[in-house]
């Protein structure tokens, strides 16, 4: 995998060109809950009487559409529905993370998905004399591109204005104002994502239309004129992700871990380091089979790992439609905070290697 490092820090040092678009990993440092387990918390506060995993199965894991079912089967009540989100979205820890807090200390324009305030309370800590902009869905304008902003294109809790159930994805996608404010960012500035797992499929599907039409609108200016301007193309467009995140494969040396390898031949053929599905296995009967032998803990375990490959390989693939590259951190050794310090450091880093000052994680 190419080391982007070195470039994405150029870009930010150079020209401020690099804007973090966070996702929802971020504020998990903070113990805020993530979108999966926020929608069974929710299932559980409002006394939903629907079986929450039979749903998920249903919506292939749609957690938006997931918490309309609840917030529909429950009659729709919204007193429960705001005193629950700003009940459960906010810090339980000391009020940001260091992430948050490197990521509004070196970067102008921060665009997020979360609808806490971590980087609000970050930036009144670290720089109270810093002026900044909140843009805040549904009041969604364009960037000032020369000033201090923070973007949050779903909305806040603590404004009882959110886009977390399907209805809600609906109402923001449907218009103009979210989708023009992404273009003019890709447009201008190199995205760099933060904490996202991809598993939004409203926004990924969204912004994989703007990526494709810009770069469409793009290709027919230079064919018609033989030349465009390049900042009416698709910038260069970066994802921080854990290792843990970019394996495709069943690899060998985990089953081995799990001890469970002997059994898994039954069903998987061994080339090189990995493990490979034969012709004739149907999976669920696999499991049903593993489960009779190795147990259903150990059953589950290996089930979970098979699925997150899976949908390792389906972002894989989305990335490179998209034109998204790729960073991997080692959260064994070096936390994602050190990364940030490596992009944000004046001086020049040769590889991701180069991380002299990265500490090991705890």
């Amino acid at each position: 995998m190419a080391d982007h490092l070195p470039e994405i820090r150029n870009k930010h040092i150079t020209s401020k060109a690099i804007v973090p678009l966070v996702g929802a990993g971020t504020s998990m440092l903070l113990k805020i809950p993530g979108w999966d387990e926020l929608v069974k918390m929710y299932h559980t506060a409002v006394n939903s009487h629907l079986n929450f995993e039979e749903e998920c199965r249903i919506s292939d894991n749609d957690m938006p559409k997931v918490t309309d079912r609840i917030f529909n089967e429950t009659g729709r009540n919204f007193q429960a529905y705001w005193e629950f989100l700003r009940a459960k979205v906010r810090p339980r820890e000391s009020g940001f993370h260091e992430l948050p807090g490197l990521l509004v200390k070196h970067f102008d324009q921060i665009i997020t998905t979360n609808f806490d305030s971590v980087f609000d309370a970050a930036l009144d800590f670290l720089e109270p004399e810093v002026r900044h902009r909140d843009i805040i869905y549904p009041n969604i304008n364009a960037i000032d591109f020369n000033n201090k902003v923070i973007v949050y294109i779903h909305g806040k809790a603590i404004n009882d204005n959110v886009v977390f159930r399907y209805e809600e994805y609906e109402n923001a996608y449907g218009i103009v104002a979210i989708k023009n404010l992404l273009t003019e960012v890709i447009k201008r500035k190199s995205l760099l994502f933060i904490g996202f797992s991809f598993q939004d499929k409203v926004f990924r599907e969204n912004l994989l239309q703007i990526i494709t039409r810009i770069r469409s609108d793009y290709e027919r200016t230079l064919k018609v004129h033989g030349h465009a301007d390049p900042e009416t193309n698709v910038q260069d467009m970066y994802v921080i992700l854990h290792k843990k995140d970019v394996i495709t494969e069943i690899k060998v040396d985990t089953v081995t871990k799990m001890g469970i390898t002997e059994r898994l031949m039954e069903f998987y053929d061994v080339e090189g380091e990995n493990l490979i599905l034969k012709n004739s296995v149907v999976p669920q009967q696999m499991y049903l089979s593993l489960n009779d032998t190795i147990g259903s803990e150990s059953t589950l375990k290996f089930q979970e790992y098979v699925e997150k490959t899976s949908s390792n390989k389906i972002n894989q693939e989305y990335f490179h439609k998209a034109g998204i590259k790729v960073v991997e951190y080692d959260g064994e050794r070096i936390e994602i905070n050190e990364y940030i310090k490596q992009i944000t450091r004046p001086e020049p880093i040769a590889s991701a290697g180069d991380l002299s000052s990265a500490s090991t994680t705890k």
